[in-house]
């Protein structure tokens, strides 16, 4: 999901040469020139990709504390008119 234009000449200069560091395999060794592939890892960092969340599961009503005052009236007149039936 990343897309490297053509005039990312440095990034496409430097990042298939890049090799691993020896001590931490999660990193690139940092005596290369590294700058571009940082630059990059900073970018997707910095916009993670999240998946959608899952719809809220209807679990009745919510507790009086949670309501508005709005909700406790509605919540009291469907009370009230299933009481009357």
């Amino acid at each position: 999901m990343l897309v490297a234009f053509t005039t990312c000449r440095d990034f496409l200069r430097t990042l298939p040469v890049l090799q691993h560091d020896p001590i931490r395999a999660e990193d690139v060794d940092t005596k290369a020139e590294d700058h571009a592939a940082d630059e990059a890892r900073y970018a997707c960092m910095s916009r993670p990709w999240l998946k959608d969340p899952a719809p809220p599961k209807d679990t009745g009503p919510k507790p009086l504390v949670q309501m508005t005052y709005d909700e406790i009236i509605a919540c009291n007149e469907k009370m009230q008119a299933a009481n009357e039936r």
